[in-house]
């Protein structure tokens, strides 16, 4: 007798995913030697929006954090109907007061649906800001949000908080099938649960040739390789650790020694440069009718400030370049 059990399953790609080739040279980067990316001398500002645009930021005024607020919400509608709702739980965030906050940060795919309709200029999308139930900022467009993010971006301080994300079209997340065993009628990952139980009762039926049971086991498996199939939802899931780049900040230039020098008598010029990075899990989800969702876990936030090089020489430097990028 041979026990047959039917199961799904989870791949798991748990790795670190850097920058790629073409976003580091859309954006003047060149390959890092410690996972940062080395400015060049002719990188600008205008790296940061290569780099970040794609990420929505919401930061609160004192004024609109006045006291302790539990709560931040983005109400998004399209075309005066309602769109997207999140709501963020601020209770368990030291210092919300002075924090910034990203819209959607669990939901690149609803975030990546907001580019798409806001490029068409027959949609109108609205952005209602809510603390504690209060609306206290509203963006009468999406460009008026982008171009809001361009100025916070500069000087951003990002925190992560739980989040609660309805998406109000139905579109987006497919229903489950609310029968495993029930068939799709497209291909799938098993065998039929009838089908399967019929070729297991033959093979328990099936005689072995002195204690060969090649034949059997052969039997058994052409009769399961015919059998129609049935998708369990979901079809699969993978997830992978990501880190991207979401601002980068300029500061002051001073002359410094360079790494290879020793003499103190000539520098480089050096730009002080904070890169925010946030960091996540990225869930890949594909349902049996072929639909992808995205959703983005773990989220966190971190800064690291170096010195960059600049170009030019500079005269009797004081200190060293230890921290450079």
């Amino acid at each position: 007798m041979r026990a047959v059990k039917l199961f799904s399953f989870c791949a798991l790609a748990l790795c670190a995913v850097p920058l790629t080739a073409q976003t580091r040279q859309a954006a003047g980067l060149s390959t890092p030697r410690s996972g940062l990316p080395t400015l060049q001398a002719q990188d600008s500002p205008l790296m940061e929006e290569a780099l970040a645009s794609r990420f929505l930021f919401f930061a609160l005024t004192p004024e609109q954090a006045a006291g302790t607020p539990e709560s931040l919400g983005f109400r998004i509608d399209l075309n005066g109907q309602p769109f997207v709702e999140e709501t963020l739980d601020l209770r368990q965030v030291p210092d919300a007061q002075s924090a910034a906050f990203e819209i959607l940060a669990t939901r690149p795919d609803l975030r990546d649906r907001l580019y798409e309709l806001g490029r068409k200029g027959s949609n109108r999308l609205t952005v209602q800001v809510v603390v504690d139930g209060a609306v206290v900022r509203e963006f009468a467009s999406f460009g008026e949000l982008l171009r809001y993010n361009r100025g916070i971006k500069r000087s951003l301080r990002p925190a992560a908080a739980p989040s609660e994300v309805r998406d109000l079209t139905g579109t987006m997340t497919p229903a489950a099938s609310p029968d495993p065993l029930a068939p799709l009628f497209q291909k799938g990952l098993h065998p039929e649960q009838w089908c399967w139980e019929q070729c297991s009762a033959d093979y328990d039926a099936c005689p072995c040739d002195y204690g060969d049971c090649s034949r059997c086991d052969a039997q058994w498996q052409g009769c399961l390789s015919s059998c129609p199939t049935v998708c369990y939802e979901p079809k699969s899931i993978t997830s992978t650790n990501k880190t991207d780049i979401i601002g980068i900040t300029y500061g002051y230039s001073e002359c410094l020694e360079s790494l290879w020098e020793n003499d103190f008598q000539s520098g480089e010029w050096y730009q002080s440069t904070t890169y925010q990075f946030k960091h996540y899990t990225l869930r890949r989800t594909e349902s049996c009718n072929g639909t992808v969702t995205y959703q983005e876990t773990n989220v966190s936030y971190s800064s690291r400030t170096c010195q960059s090089r600049v170009g030019g020489s500079c005269s009797y430097p004081i200190f060293r370049a230890s921290n450079a990028c």
